[in-house]
């Protein structure tokens, strides 16, 4: 049986710890500013996935976010802007 290497897998785990500290500010942010997910609500709402992004970002997220979003939840998907971090992302599904 060949050698199992997980040097990879331990990095990933070791670089999640910058996204899961994004979760929270965003977790945060969410849970204590009834108008801004009002205004994030509406943004998604009416299509507006530039301004449901750039709402989320005011929570001061330093990494990349994507977002996705459906009657139901939002998606919100974080990871690395440097490309030399590229092994992890973190995804958050919030239903609204």
């Amino acid at each position: 049986m060949q050698e199992i290497d997980s040097s990879q897998f331990v990095h990933s785990a070791s670089q999640t710890d910058g996204l899961l500290t994004d979760a929270k500010k965003l977790t945060t942010y969410l849970s204590i500013s009834k108008e801004q997910t009002k205004k994030i609500m509406a943004a998604a709402q009416a299509s507006n996935s530039v301004l449901v992004k750039k709402l989320l970002l005011a929570s001061g997220i330093t990494n990349e976010l994507e977002t996705e979003f459906n009657p139901d939840s939002v998606r919100l998907i974080l990871s690395y802007k440097n490309p030399d971090l590229n092994c992890c992302k973190l995804i958050l599904v919030l239903r609204w």
